[in-house]
């Protein structure tokens, strides 16, 4: 039955326990304590988000083989990503700050001795280095490497058919921590493989040349740092103003507070550390948990501290990558189209009995998402974020703790649906076209009419429907999702 091609896009998260970690390969313990939070911005673990993130996105399932549509069964044919690369280093900048930290924590003058923090904090040292700004963390490996197993146990019936791995597509951006993060997802899906190839009644056999054949990667900065190539946004970034709601939120009232809640911890009446040093140790608390799983730089903050250094993040965010910068979201645009012909040609090559590329990965970074996210309508409130409206904007949909994290990802699956089964003759009428013909096997080519998104009414406010197409037995779902 040639059916209206009616995707729809839902961006959410969900918990699902995974079968395999990278415990045995990595000494890093699996504790949470109470500041492993989606509360860092960009700067939040990807397993931070238990389990508010179910709250936030209003569901608790994610990422599935098979689903039911408007009665009917549909299996994936196609599944295309873009995810964020895992946890790193902090940046050159960061890095840059925390030595100054240190060295004003050496300048000192601690007089109350029950003050256990600041005396703690005073004999601090940077664990970061300059020449480590940037990369991979062994958190990020398996932030990845989990994600791995997940794809692939999720979608095993896709990668494999009939005992043979189908080929699928990586590529990254030339940062080591894209690469690594790639390198890590790999070693995961073909630890799931292996594992799936070892049971006895498998058909599949694990080949390592087969696998490495059959998972090619690249580098493709056009796709995954369309911002480093993109003239007018290149010019924007040499001219700040459009970061002014940043800016002033960061000299706000709010930001003050938080700097004298600090002074107070350490015992401290004046100023003596800047704005941008109380930004730092907010970094300093978020990575220092990626790094070794304890931080006391997160003991400086309470919870109000924290929700707005997060906001500030947001606003980062939005500015500069997001719905308040339109050069910003127009420049992904190269990127969503080539998503959407690559699950376009997928469809054809399904429809013809073709050979065909099944799965694509792509890593990136969080100025890779964010403006693709913006391009597609995701996380969009009604109003702009502003400095002024913290206090309004309590439950606003653009979080980038829950949308941004290390390792975010979203997803466009392919589904082939079956007909409805009825012995309703009218409705059986249906399955021929507007001509009186019945459907062919030929390749769809869909009216590509709007990109305009709605909110479904049974869903959060971050899942959406996109009509693209208004023939075919497919179904395209879009689904950004936060496995643990």
């Amino acid at each position: 039955m040639l059916n209206s091609l009616v995707p729809f896009i839902s961006i959410l998260c969900f918990s699902a326990a995974l079968g395999e970690t990278l415990e045995e390969t990595l000494d890093l313990p699996r504790t949470y304590d109470s500041y492993q939070k989606p509360i860092f911005s960009t700067k939040t673990a990807y397993d931070w988000l238990k389990p508010e993130a179910s709250d936030y996105f209003g569901t608790t399932h994610g990422l599935q083989s098979t689903v039911q549509y408007e009665q009917r069964n549909c299996s994936a044919v196609y599944i295309n990503s873009v995810l964020r690369h895992g946890s790193r280093y902090p940046g050159s900048d960061d890095i840059a700050t925390m030595f100054n930290i240190e060295r004003l924590l050496n300048k000192l003058n601690l007089s109350d001795e029950s003050n256990h923090l600041a005396w703690e904090l005073r004999n601090w040292q940077s664990p970061f280095s300059e020449e480590d700004s940037g990369l991979l963390l062994e958190l990020g490996a398996r932030e990845h490497f989990d994600n791995g197993i997940d794809f692939a146990r999720t979608f095993s019936d896709l990668i494999v058919q009939n005992g043979t791995l189908l080929p699928m597509e990586f590529i990254s951006s030339f940062k080591q921590r894209c690469r690594e993060s790639l390198k890590a997802f790999k070693h995961g899906m073909k630890s799931y493989l292996q594992k799936m190839s070892d049971e006895s009644d498998s058909e599949y056999k694990y080949d390592e040349s087969v696998f490495e054949n059959m998972t090619q990667q690249s580098i493709n900065n056009h796709l995954m740092r369309f911002f480093d190539t993109c003239t007018k946004y290149r010019r924007m970034m040499k001219n700040m103003t459009f970061m002014s709601e940043y800016y002033e939120f960061y000299n706000s009232n709010h930001m003050n507070k938080v700097v004298d809640s600090v002074h107070k911890r350490f015992g401290l009446n004046d100023s003596f550390f800047e704005t941008e040093d109380v930004r730092v140790m907010h970094v300093a608390c978020a990575i220092e948990q990626c790094f070794t799983n304890v931080s006391n730089w997160c003991q400086l903050f309470d919870e109000d501290d924290f929700k707005v250094l997060e906001y500030l993040g947001d606003l980062k965010q939005y500015w500069k990558c997001s719905y308040g910068n339109q050069i910003s979201y127009e420049q992904s645009c190269p990127l969503a189209k080539s998503i959407v012909e690559d699950l376009q040609n997928s469809v054809n090559a399904h429809i013809a009995g073709e050979r065909y590329t099944v799965a694509k990965f792509m890593f990136g970074h969080a100025e890779t998402m964010a403006p693709l996210y913006a391009a597609l309508g995701l996380f969009n409130d009604s109003d702009f974020l502003q400095s002024e409206s913290y206090e309004q904007v309590v439950n606003r949909k653009f979080r980038t703790s829950f949308i941004l994290p290390f390792g975010a990802n979203i997803v466009a699956v392919a589904y082939h649906c079956s007909p409805q089964q009825t012995s309703d003759a009218a409705e059986n009428a249906q399955m021929t076209d507007a001509a009186g013909n019945q459907p062919t096997s030929e390749a769809v080519e869909p009216r590509w009419e709007r990109l305009a998104v709605s909110p479904r009414s049974f869903q959060s406010h971050s899942q959406k429907r996109l009509t693209i197409s208004r023939r075919s037995n497919f179904l395209i779902s879009f689904t950004g999702e936060v496995s643990y």
